[in-house]
């Protein structure tokens, strides 16, 4: 499968909107606490993927298809950077065909550095990814 990861423009953010609803939706499910945005529209840093130097927003093609996105954010602790995957979603169509692997390691060689992976408990299957 040939999987582009490409920068996020302004002009796909409706699209990523709609995959972070379905992903929003999704997470929902393995939340022990009601906490946190359940759709596009409560998701407070949305807008700030476009306009902070320390946000990334991704989309993840497939075969020339919208397989998914990645958000990825830079934060500073002790004066060195650290980078963190706040959001990472790819369509249930597109899993364990190795997409979010190769999406994955696409974005760690763009960010070289430490990285910290924050996954739910209760999502057995980010778990195990």
């Amino acid at each position: 499968m040939n999987l582009e990861v490409r920068q996020a423009g302004e002009a796909e953010q409706s699209q990523i909107e709609e995959l972070l609803n379905d992903y929003l939706a999704e997470l929902s499910q393995h939340r022990e606490i009601c906490v946190g945005a359940t759709s596009a529209a409560e998701y407070r840093y949305l807008k700030d993927y476009w306009s902070d130097s320390s946000r990334f927003p991704f989309t993840l093609w497939a075969n020339c298809e919208l397989a998914g996105f990645a958000f990825v954010r830079r934060t500073e602790e002790d004066q060195e950077h650290v980078f963190q995957f706040a959001e990472f979603f790819v369509k249930p169509k597109y899993r364990r065909c190795g997409v979010g692997r190769a999406a994955v390691t696409n974005i760690w060689q763009r960010f070289p550095g430490r990285w910290e992976l924050q996954v739910m408990n209760r999502n057995e299957s980010a778990v195990q990814f």
